[in-house]
Formats: structure tokens, C-alpha cells, sequence
């Protein structure tokens, strides 16, 4: 019987820094050279930029002494409806030159479930978000 053994030894001795979007002990790849990995990062970026999400976190929730805070992700200018579980709408706010990305309510309402709708004009956008009040 014959057998035949072979083995081959590749040595590199380039230095490629891998982008956040793929580490090595992440997911397993590699590439072979420092452009590649550039082009991951670039394409990564761009990505990131066109998802953005926006979201709206209401804090304290629950709410205990009526008053609580809205903070968006960018600047509020829309229109802010509270409505109870029935539909009917018990607050609007219009803010106006808030110039800021968060806005403290104060509002007496009964302890139950409520929503919290708010409307972004700039983007189109609408989000609700749960309220619960107690006492």
C-alpha cells in the first residue's frame, strides 16, 4: 500500500484590522485584504444611517403623581395626543420651538390605561406608545 502525505505551510505577514461590523470571533470571516474590510465598514455606515429608528420612551411609566416625561429620538414638533381606552381623546399638545427632544407633561387622570400618540409632521411617522396611571 502506498500513501502519501503532503502538507503545505502558508505564511502572510499582513496585518488586516476587521470593522466592528464583522469580528473574527463574531462570525467567522476574514478577508484578504485591508480594502475589503474597508468596504464592509463603508457599506455598514450607510446602512445604519437609511434605518435609523425612531422611537418614543415615556418615563416614569407608570406614572404615579401625573407627571411624566416624552423623549424621542430627534426634536419634537409634532403633535402629542393622550387618549383613554375607550378611544376618546382626553389631552392634544402642539408643542411649539421645544428645540429639544424631550417634554415633561403634567396631566390629572384617573388611574387606568391610557395611550399615548404622537405624531411626527417632518417625517410622517406616527408612534403609540402604553400609559398607565395610578394612585
Amino acid at each position: 500500500m502506498l500513501s502519501a502525505y503532503g502538507t503545505a505551510q502558508v505564511s502572510v505577514n499582513a496585518i488586516v484590522e476587521c470593522p466592528p461590523c464583522r469580528p473574527i470571533s463574531g462570525c467567522g470571516v476574514c478577508w484578504e485584504n485591508q480594502q475589503q474590510a474597508d468596504i464592509c465598514t463603508i457599506n455598514k455606515s450607510m446602512v445604519m444611517r437609511s434605518t435609523k429608528k425612531t422611537d418614543l420612551i415615556i418615563r416614569p411609566n407608570p406614572v404615579v403623581n401625573g407627571s411624566f416625561t416624552l423623549i424621542y429620538t430627534e426634536e419634537i414638533t409634532g403633535k402629542i395626543t393622550i387618549v383613554n381606552q375607550q378611544g376618546a381623546i382626553v389631552k392634544t399638545i402642539e408643542p411649539s420651538n421645544t428645540k429639544s427632544n424631550q417634554m415633561t407633561i403634567n396631566i390629572n387622570l384617573e388611574s387606568g390605561l391610557y395611550f399615548v400618540i404622537y405624531y411626527d409632521a417632518q417625517k410622517k411617522e406616527k408612534i403609540t406608545k402604553k400609559l398607565l396611571f395610578t394612585k
